[in-house]
C-alpha cells in the first residue's frame, strides 16, 4: 500500500511528460515471448485471434482494443488463462465487459460452456455480436446482471462508455441493476463451474461471499483481479480477500504458476493484481 500510495503522489506531482512513460514501464510487465501458442492476426485489414488449439477467432473492429489487451499487453493472464482451461469444461466469467474471455475459452472446444456475466448493456450487445460472429452463441450464455454477495438489486456507477464499476466516479450515473449470487446461478443451472474468472473493479469480496457453497463443495480454480486501489477506496482491505480464501482451502499463484502469499501478492505498485486460486 505505501509503494502504490508513492505511485499516486508521483501522479500529482510529476509533469505529465514523465507520466506517460512511467505509467507505461509500471503496467506493461514483462515483454510478451515470441513463440507464444496464441496472438492475434492481421489479414485483408481485419484481425482474428489465433488460439493452442488452432482455432481462430474473428474480431469485431469495435472490440479490437480489447482482444489486443488480452492477447498482447496482458499476454501473461491470457497464457496461464489457456492452460487452466484445456481440461475445464465450464467457465463462469464474472465481469465479462465484451465477452474476449468468453468465447476464448468457448472457442477451445464444442463441448465447453462459459456464462457471461455482464451488467453492461452496451457491453452485453458488442459480446453478443462477437458471439454470433463466431458461431459460438450456443457455447455461451450472457446473464446481463451482476455477481453479488446475494441475489437481488444493486446499484452501481455507468460511466457513458457502458464502463460498469462499484466505485463512484465523476463521468458516471448511478445505475440499479440485478443482481444474482453464484452458488444461486449453480442451483438455477444444474452445474458448477470449473472456472471462475473474476474482474469486478473492486466488488470481489460480495462476489466470493456469494459463493460459500460453490468454494466449499466444487472448490473451482479461480482466475482472479484485485482491483487494489479501489478495494482501498471502499476501505477494504486486499489482503483480506485472499485471506477469505485460504480459509476456505485455497492456495493463491502468481501468473507463473509460483506460490505466493496474501500479503507479497498485495505488495504491489501496480493498480491491479493478477492471481490464480488452486484448492490445497
Amino acid at each position: 500500500m505505501i509503494r502504490r500510495t508513492l505511485t499516486k503522489v508521483g501522479r500529482a506531482l510529476l509533469p505529465e511528460a514523465l507520466k506517460g512513460p512511467l505509467r507505461k514501464r509500471i503496467q506493461k510487465g514483462s515483454p510478451m515471448p515470441a513463440d507464444l501458442p496464441f496472438g492475434l492476426v492481421e489479414g485483408n485489414g481485419s484481425f482474428t485471434a489465433r488460439l493452442p488449439n488452432e482455432s481462430k477467432i474473428r474480431i469485431p473492429p469495435q472490440i479490437l482494443s480489447e482482444f489486443r489487451s488480452n492477447f498482447e499487453n496482458d499476454w501473461d493472464e491470457m497464457h496461464s488463462f489457456l492452460e487452466i482451461a484445456k481440461d475445464a469444461q465450464v467457465l463462469f466469467d464474472v465481469g465479462a465487459d465484451k465477452g474476449v474471455m468468453a468465447a476464448t475459452f468457448a472457442a477451445l472446444g464444442a463441448t465447453k460452456q462459459s456464462f457471461a456475466y455482464e451488467p453492461s448493456p452496451s457491453g452485453c450487445a458488442l459480446m453478443s455480436e462477437l458471439l454470433a460472429l463466431n458461431a459460438l452463441d450456443k457455447q455461451v450464455e450472457i446473464i446481463p446482471k451482476v455477481v453479488a454477495e446475494r441475489s437481488g438489486k444493486v446499484s452501481f456507477s455507468q460511466e457513458e462508455s457502458g464502463y460498469v464499476q462499484v466505485v463512484p466516479v465523476d463521468s458516471a450515473n448511478e445505475l440499479q441493476t440485478e443482481s444474482v449470487s453464484l452458488d444461486d446461478e449453480c442451483a438455477r443451472l444444474g452445474l458448477a463451474p470449473d472456472v471462475v474468472k473474476i474482474d469486478v473493479e473492486g466488488y470481489e469480496g460480495e462476489v466470493l461471499r456469494g459463493a460459500e457453497k460453490l468454494l466449499a463443495e466444487k472448490g473451482p480454480i479461480i482466475c482472479l483481479e484485485l482491483h487494489l486501489a479501489y478495494l482501498e477506496k471502499r476501505g477494504i482491505k486486499p489482503q483480506g480477500i485472499l485471506h477469505m480464501l485460504e480459509q476456505k482451502g485455497y492456495l493463491i499463484f502468481c501468473l507463473d504458476g509460483k506460490p505466493v502469499s496474501p500479503r507479497k501478492a498485495v505488495n504491489s505498485v501496480r493498480q491491479i493484481v493478477r492471481v490464480v486460486c488452486h484448492k490445497s
